[in-house]
């Protein structure tokens, strides 16, 4: 079957099936979406519904194990960090006021805003102390232990009520970045559950069902102002035309993530998008660590294996940019002047063959969970076979596969959200990283990044920065092949939400979100 022939069945199904209303088939949390008695087929002004793509029964409250789009979006509206990062991309304060370093970038002054916890609580230094120490401890297996690698805990103090002094291991002027990734949050001091879930956010935990929904209710005394909606809901629904007929039907107000191939025509029928570029990415990645992917020939080889264009125009329907793969292509520090790397089935094979592994076979392990993931997977097993290599496809369920595959396998999947360049880094690729998929482990690497990160001088990070991404331009085991926009669907009456290149729907931020 040729590339055209897939593109165009993909089409024909799409429009005889998926946007025919009922013909869509739900399940799990996408059919209860639609039919519980806790839904109904239109919303009032007082209650904001969302549909985000679900994590099935595996789905939390607890930010430090967020995985899932769903995950994500709850742990935003009650969760919050001391910095977050604005529709463009750029770290901006949220409960911190002030954030100040020393002439060294080692030890960083920190001081938090009036704010109140849900209980009523006001917001302290020893709240923002007892965060970190959790995070940081190994046993509580939080995302955030990654980014917050360099915080000597022990010799962190407060000042007073409102400020703490944070001491790093070593210098770091970029630590606000990482105080804003989306797993580093303050909570309560003494917090060790999550089932009934209490922080500074916006909106407070109501009720939750795993792959189903969630309740939440405003925060009267949220120190930004109270939301404008009484009453927030958000629903799984995993299928992406079930979010768009759940959007028509009136069952939801808002989804995340139109998936490309319903972008045209989704604007009827009281249906309006807001879009914006990003740096969200679907990716393979090749565990260095495991054969064949020790050899770097054949890592080259099978990123020369991914037409970027074709996927670009056929995954993600033209609503994306070229990727190079390397993360982060609006941050100020990405490498611009590499090589873009192009489709190249000649040179694969001729790399292969050098390898001793020409005629190579591999699974890779793929499926829905992420946007445009499984469309560009079957793209790449269809590109690779110009060059002699063989991918078989290993499909997952959507609910399974952050549990069963991601991580475990050698050839898979991932999706990240848009994120600063040194936040990518220190989640994927630096020393504890909590999600190295490459298995990426190399001293040079890290004392560049060191470098950078420990420098005031705005030329020395830039160049240590760009030579670190060179050297995981040329051996590293990421397939980057494209950026998709974020497109995001409303009802015309949903105002107040601003398209961001972080996440969907502004980065889940509902604050400013109301219903005429």
């Amino acid at each position: 079957m040729t590339m055209s022939e897939i593109n165009l069945n993909r089409r024909r199904l799409l429009a005889n099936g998926a946007l025919a209303g009922g013909a869509v088939v739900l399940g799990g949390g996408a059919l209860s979406a639609c039919s519980s008695s806790g839904s109904s087929t239109s919303s009032s002004s007082r209650t904001l519904r969302v549909g985000v793509l679900g994590g099935g029964n595996a789905e939390t409250l607890n930010f430090n194990s967020a995985l899932s789009e769903t995950d994500v979006a709850r742990t935003a509206q009650i969760f919050e960090g001391l910095t977050t990062f604005d529709p463009s991309g750029k770290v901006v304060n949220r409960l911190a006021e002030s954030l100040e370093p020393d002439v060294a970038g080692q030890v960083w002054t920190i001081r938090v805003k009036e704010a109140t916890f849900h209980d009523g609580r006001p917001l302290r230094a020893d709240d923002v102390l007892y965060s970190l120490q959790y995070m940081a401890d190994p046993k509580n297996k939080a995302d955030a232990a990654a980014a917050l690698s360099l915080v000597d805990v022990p010799r962190c103090k407060k000042v007073d009520d409102r400020t703490v002094q944070v001491v790093l291991s070593r210098p770091n002027f970029l630590f606000p970045t990482l105080l804003g990734e989306r797993s580093v949050a303050i909570m309560p001091m003494g917090t060790k559950t999550f089932d009934k879930p209490i922080g500074t956010g916006p909106f407070k935990f109501d009720s939750f069902k795993p792959g189903d929904r969630s309740r939440f209710l405003r925060y009267e005394d949220y120190y930004g102002g109270a939301p404008k909606v009484e009453e927030l809901e958000i629903v799984s629904i995993d299928d992406a035309a079930a979010r768009l007929n759940a959007l028509r039907s009136g069952t939801v107000d808002v989804i995340a993530e139109v998936s490309p191939e319903l972008i045209k025509g989704a604007e009827s029928g009281g249906v309006k998008l807001i879009q914006t570029t990003s740096g969200s990415f679907s990716t393979m990645y090749m565990r260095m660590s495991k054969a064949p992917f020790t050899d770097v020939r054949v890592r080259q080889a099978m990123r020369l294996l991914a037409d970027r264009e074709q996927m670009i125009d056929n995954a993600l329907f033209g609503a994306g940019s070229l990727g190079n793969d390397l993360s982060s292509p609006f941050d100020p520090y990405y490498a611009t002047d590499l090589p873009q790397r192009s489709y190249d089935p000649d040179q694969a094979r001729s790399l292969l063959k050098a390898a001793g592994a020409e005629g190579l076979t591999v699974e890779l392990h793929t499926s829905d969970a992420g946007l445009a993931m499984l469309q560009s997977s079957t793209l790449y097993a269809a590109q690779a076979a110009e060059a002699g290599v063989t991918v078989k496809l290993k499909k997952w369920p959507t609910s399974e596969y952050w549990s069963r595959a991601w991580l475990k396998e050698p050839f898979a999947c991932s999706h990240w959200g848009g994120r600063p360049l040194i936040s990518h880094l220190q989640l994927s690729a630096l020393p504890g990283a909590s999600y190295n998929e490459t298995d990426w482990h190399s001293p040079d690497f890290n004392k560049l990044v060191d470098t950078a990160v420990a420098s005031a001088d705005e030329g020395v990070r830039r160049e240590a920065l760009v030579d670190a991404q060179t050297m995981l331009h040329e051996e590293g085991g990421y397939v980057i092949w494209g950026f998709a926009k974020n497109v995001d669907a409303l009802n015309s009456r949903v105002q107040g939400i601003t398209p961001s290149a972080i996440r969907p729907l502004g980065n889940y931020d509902f604050r400013e979100a109301s219903l005429s």
